[in-house]
């Protein structure tokens, strides 16, 4: 995705009708409730771009966490007006978002799993890698793929339902293209050649600068 930066306002103006936005829409509270909750990034994503929020404040009269994924539809389309109840299953479209439930991303760890994604003070964040995975980071930490299929060619937007016990979230920051894994890193097609022609020559193999020699 080839996405112009903008302004790092976090939160889209589209909302859901329960959310109040404060600190110029970085903070967005649910404020009666369980539903309605529904926020959008204020952009588009970059392919390996972390969107990332913290959990402010919970409520324990209401069961059920904060959802998050991406949807291929602007906030301002005309598909999202006016906004559903809920994400999760009212946004759940095929081919067209990938969106779950925080508590049921699954780690190689099990220090983040089930309701302990969602404690207040957790900085989470979701991006799509280069192979069309859905992520999950939760401080830090990356998640299993919780879905895939999510085009990495066309502009995708972060969808947060502050849901359930999830009363608060705060917007941090766009990080650019995140934390690389291995599977996000390709050798350019230029590098590749250049082995490939120095291996057949005998040769030893040239060292290219960064930009030559891979593809990210």
């Amino acid at each position: 995705m080839d996405v112009k930066a903008s302004a790092e306002v976090g939160f889209h103006e589209n909302a859901g009708s329960n959310i109040d936005f404060s600190n110029e829409r970085r903070v967005a509270t649910r404020r009666t409730s369980f539903d309605h909750g529904i926020v959008f990034s204020n952009r588009p994503l970059r392919c390996n771009e972390v969107f990332t929020f913290t959990i402010d404040a919970q409520e324990s009269s209401w069961s059920g966490h904060v959802r998050v994924g991406v949807i291929l539809h602007s906030p301002a389309s005309d598909k999202l007006q006016p906004l559903p109840r809920y994400a999760v299953p009212d946004m759940q479209w095929k081919d067209e978002s990938w969106i779950v439930a925080l508590d049921k991303a699954i780690f190689d760890n099990d220090k983040y799993n089930g309701a302990s994604n969602c404690r207040i003070g957790h900085k989470v964040g979701v991006k799509v890698n280069r192979n069309g995975e859905l992520i999950f980071i939760i401080n830090g930490e990356d998640s299993r793929p919780i879905a895939n299929g999510v085009p990495t060619s066309i502009p995708v937007w972060a969808v947060v339902d502050v849901y359930g016990s999830t009363k608060q979230i705060s917007f941090l920051s766009y990080s650019g293209i995140g934390v690389l894994s291995l599977a996000d890193i390709r050798f350019s097609e230029e590098a590749v050649a250049s082995v490939q022609a120095s291996r057949n020559k005998g040769g030893g193999v040239r060292r290219s600068s960064p930009k030559e020699f891979f593809s990210i």
